[in-house]
């Protein structure tokens, strides 16, 4: 007689109030912080989604392996997945840095307007679309190329206006990056 699949779900409420530093593992399900103050966050699974909103951090770090990311955060962070889709909504009034990888996935990045707010954000995908929702921002597009034939290109998107903006987005395959005016808020 066997346990067959048996799991285990655990679900942690703490004081708002505090400071935290959250280490948030799980090998087959799901990971989610919603709505703390933390020092650092760490979260991995292997096989499942990982989610942080209305978090604010010194640090983020969110991996999966074969999952979608999404992260409503102030805070610098790091987003990698093999097999998922990534959405990165910087926080309105805040400074954030983010490198955001996927290897099969589409990246959706949808960016604050207002004073105050600044990011630096650098999405890489092989195989999926870098969907970028902006106001004002212009496109250059460099072809990066190898042993003289092309193999992806770098678009880099700048806003004149604000100096404190960058995002960088790279692919690998023929997907197009799209910007455009937000369509919709985080």
């Amino acid at each position: 007689m066997g346990w067959g699949n048996s799991g285990v779900s655990v679900e942690v409420h703490v004081p708002k109030s505090l400071t935290y530093e959250v280490v948030a593992h799980s090998s087959n399900g799901r990971v989610v912080v919603e709505g703390l103050n933390c020092l650092t966050i760490n979260g991995k699974t292997a096989n499942g989604k990982v989610a942080v909103r209305a978090v604010t951090a010194r640090g983020v770090d969110l991996s999966t392996a074969n999952g979608g990311i999404s992260v409503y955060a102030r805070g610098p962070g790091e987003c990698d997945t093999s097999n998922g889709t990534i959405t990165c909504c910087p926080q309105p009034k805040a400074d954030m840095g983010c490198r955001l990888h996927t290897s099969n996935g589409s990246i959706r990045v949808r960016t604050p307007e207002g004073p105050g707010t600044g990011y630096r954000i650098d999405a890489h995908t092989s195989h999926g679309v870098i969907d970028v929702s902006l106001h004002g921002f212009e496109i250059q597009e460099q072809e990066k190329q190898l042993g003289g034939a092309p193999c992806g290109s770098e678009r880099r998107l700048r806003c004149p206006a604000c100096q404190a903006c960058s995002i960088s987005a790279r692919t690998t395959n023929e997907h197009p990056l799209r910007a455009g005016p937000q369509d919709e808020e985080c």
